[in-house]
């Protein structure tokens, strides 16, 4: 009965939402991809608030729902005097995404990238599947609308050749494709990042942006330029022939201002006057790969170790791309420890092992056996690369390591909410129970 019941509410508000929408005169920005899409949302709200500072002019979906939920919430705070809805739609199951865009109407569209996380028989089943139904988005948007691609991703600019507009804004190293590019790879610090890149608003010019944002990560470059992106859209949208300097002044200011999210390559003091780079609420193989090589190039004098749970949702390739890890990890010269957490990480240790011995390998069946590892190893100065996905629930081993008491050693938990919370945390919590 409480089932029926919140089934019949939520279909309630999402026909009222779809309503409401068609009322409002408010322009649609949709981003989706299977990294990126928080930061680039954020970004994108943050800059365009710079432009539209009215209290309901810029809304965007909430970071902490799921979509299906967040988007007909954030329609219904939507007011006439909003100018743009910034919709961050994520999808893990197939046809979710016409699910969403039932109730969008995407002017500008945004696909960051595309990698193989939700491939498994549970969700999407393949990475051609991710694909298909990531494309979904840009394929929504009308001859007079934009769309906004990392070039970068063959998985991504696939999709212009069946594009119904013809106005379409890349981003990504190649300045030939490319009108939003970047030639020097950022510069990384316990502080920020140090970005550079260049866009050409006509053929014939191309002017430099640079930066300083206190975002962690080599890959922020490509989120900044997608949002970099969508202001140019608009830009043109309003039918000017050039770009103006205080809009770029506006948009610098807005990214410097733009603080890192808890647990997404956010910097915090660990125990034991170490320091925690943390990033443990989302794990794909293309954040994966980013936040290893980030963590590597931080200037920092004292030692580092990597503690990461497993990379879930990946179906068929899951030891393939646990592999990679271990590749990459390997072909770093200043990690001192990994410690891959669950059966996965088998792959990657195994990996480690051949290619460099240097590396002090551990592969521990929990975060229980992580965290005294970790109790014997760590030392002050040492810099932690704390990396998972939300569900493995990896602040355990920080718990632990604060010597608060966790029973509950389960690799991947369907609870969304922090484990400080959760009544499962000391006497444990078995999926199967």
């Amino acid at each position: 009965m409480i089932d029926l019941a919140k089934k019949t509410f939520h279909l309630t508000r999402r026909t009222a939402a779809k309503i409401w929408l068609s009322l409002l005169p408010a322009k649609h920005i949709a981003i989706t991809g299977s990294q990126g899409k928080t930061s680039t949302t954020t970004l994108v709200y943050n800059i365009l608030k710079k432009f539209f500072p009215g209290k309901k002019e810029i809304i965007r979906t909430d970071i902490n729902l799921d979509t299906i939920y967040n988007i007909p919430i954030t329609a219904l705070k939507a007011s006439p005097k909003t100018k743009f809805i910034v919709f961050e739609t994520g999808i893990d199951k197939k046809n979710e995404m016409d699910f969403h865009l039932q109730l969008i109407n995407p002017f500008i569209a945004v696909l960051t990238g595309i990698s193989p996380v939700h491939a498994d028989d549970q969700h999407l089943g393949s990475l051609e599947n991710i694909i298909k139904e990531k494309h979904k988005l840009p394929l929504a948007v009308k001859p007079s609308g934009f769309v906004v691609l990392n070039h970068t991703d063959k998985n991504v600019r696939a999709v212009k050749k069946t594009l119904k507009t013809k106005k379409i804004i890349f981003y990504g190293k190649n300045p030939r494709y490319c009108q939003i590019f970047f030639k020097k790879e950022p510069e990384v610090t316990l502080s920020g990042t140090k970005i550079s890149f260049f866009f050409k608003y006509t053929r014939s010019k191309r002017h430099e942006v640079s930066l300083t944002t206190p975002l962690v990560g080599i890959h922020h470059i490509y989120n900044i330029m997608a949002a970099f992106g969508v202001l140019m859209a608009i830009c043109r949208y309003q039918g000017k022939n050039y770009f103006p300097k205080n809009w770029i002044n506006k948009f610098v200011e807005a990214v410097e201002q733009t603080a890192p999210l808890k647990g997404r390559m956010s910097i915090e003091k660990g125990p034991k006057d170490t320091i925690i780079l943390n990033d443990s609420l989302r794990a794909n193989p293309a954040s994966s790969r980013a936040g290893i090589i980030t963590f590597s190039q931080i200037k920092h004098k004292g030692r580092r170790l990597v503690v990461m749970g497993e990379m879930g949702e990946l179906g068929t390739y899951a030891k393939k791309e646990h592999r990679k890890i271990g590749e990459i990890t390997a072909s770093l010269d200043n990690i001192d420890f990994f410690i891959g957490i669950g059966d996965l990480h088998k792959f990657s240790t195994e990996k480690i092992r051949e290619k460099n011995k240097r590396i002090r390998v551990f592969n521990p069946k929990n975060v229980i056996e992580a965290a005294e590892i970790l109790k014997k190893i760590i030392k002050p100065n040492d810099f932690i690369y704390l990396k998972s996905s939300l569900l493995k629930h990896i602040e355990r081993v920080l718990l632990i390591l604060q010597n608060k008491k966790v029973g509950c050693s389960t690799i991947s938990c369907p609870f969304y909410h922090p484990c400080q919370k959760c009544q499962y945390l000391e006497k444990g919590y078995y999926p199967t129970d």
